[in-house]
């Protein structure tokens, strides 16, 4: 989903990790564990689903702090994502990643659309979010019979620990 206004984020309060020139920011974490199977996930599929340099990705960590969100942004009940475009973040709702994969990859490829035809018509994003998945599929596939390793989800245990002050369970919702 579009969305034409996006919270903004302060730096003091979010973790935020730097991949590829892309930041994942963790929202509504409460704990320095929390979150890290949802990011561990994110950043397998940014393997396949080529985000721009400079992007913004947060993960909402708790169903309570997403159903605020859409309280104050004032979205539909089962919206997943949005993105804002001219804030360059999208925002998804970290229980996509309790799901079929393919769930969630359709939903960040969604999100991506919007950013590659710098558009709002979702018909539009669903159209092209097909032809992401179609295509990280082919390079998966093609790797695959190459012998190559295929990007899987990095192990918890492997992620940079993060310390309590650097997880906060809020982000700002200003309008910009």
């Amino acid at each position: 989903m579009f969305l034409a206004v996006l919270p903004s984020f302060a730096a003091d309060s979010i973790a935020a990790i730097d991949k590829d020139k892309v930041s994942i920011f963790l929202d509504g974490a409460r704990h320095a564990g929390d979150c890290k199977l949802e990011e561990s996930l994110l950043l397998t599929e940014l393997h396949q689903l080529h985000f721009p340099a400079g992007w913004r990705i947060a993960i909402v960590c708790t169903s309570l702090r997403w159903q605020q969100i859409l309280q104050q942004r004032d979205l539909h009940y089962n919206t997943r994502g949005f993105t804002n475009l001219k804030s360059q973040l999208t925002v998804l709702d970290g229980v996509i990643f309790r799901e079929f994969p393919s769930n969630y990859r359709h939903i960040i490829a969604h999100e991506l659309a919007h950013i590659q035809c710098q558009c709002r018509d979702e018909t539009m994003a669903e159209r092209i979010a097909r032809d992401l998945e179609h295509a990280a599929k082919l390079t998966q596939d093609a790797a695959r019979i190459a012998g190559k390793q295929i990007p899987q989800a990095i192990p918890a245990s492997d992620l940079p620990e993060k310390t309590g002050s650097l997880v906060a369970p809020r982000f700002s919702l200003k309008d910009h």
